[in-house]
């Protein structure tokens, strides 16, 4: 499940109905979910005798806080998409019909809008950063923000583009530009 955490690009989970084991483990590793309003999600492993599964054990608490993990993982109760909103767990709730236009009509806001590369800085540094000392993150963050302003960085046409009141027009994601070269250097890729 980490491959979907340590993608560069954002993942956006599209959730149209009832959700609960492997399928749950997918959907808490993505880092947007979207769901219909309707949704129902369960952890029913311990009412069969089961573990938690995959990362549901890491990624539960990071979204929900370890009290609402617990008493998910330990009842198996069936919660709502609004319990699960209100928990954190979901980040937007759609009308039956509407769930996956409206998870790509928010991904494509962003391809219009934001800069691949800072983007992909900004999720690793999400992930990464609750799990080493503030004082690191600290660092790794002064360090990236002076990247991101570096020779061959696309913060040259976001400022530009705020000043024009317009969209950006990045140029897109590389792997090999000066910020990703810098992520590399700065923020650990191990979650």
């Amino acid at each position: 499940m980490t491959f979907l955490m340590q993608l560069p690009k954002l993942v956006v989970c599209a959730i149209n109905g009832p959700v609960a084991g492997i399928g749950l483990a997918f959907a808490l590793a993505c880092d947007v979910r979207f769901a219909v309003r309707d949704a129902k999600v369960t952890t029913a492993f311990a009412k069969l005798g089961l573990v938690a599964e995959h990362t549901i054990s890491w990624t539960l608490p990071q979204l929900v806080g370890t009290g609402n993990a617990l008493k998910l993982l330990a009842s198996g109760e069936v919660v709502t998409s609004q319990e699960c909103y209100r928990m954190g767990m979901f980040q937007h709730l759609s009308e039956p019909g509407c769930v996956v236009d409206d998870a790509v009509a928010w991904a494509s806001k962003l391809c219009n809008t934001v800069s691949p590369d800072a983007l992909a800085v900004i999720k690793r540094q999400v992930w990464v950063h609750p799990h080493i000392p503030v004082q690191e993150a600290s660092k790794q963050c002064d360090t990236m923000m002076m990247a991101s302003l570096g020779p061959g960085t696309e913060s040259k046409e976001g400022f530009k583009a705020f000043f024009e009141k317009r969209n950006p027009r990045f140029s897109g994601y590389s792997s090999s530009s000066a910020l990703q070269q810098a992520l590399e250097k700065t923020v650990p890729s191990k979650l």
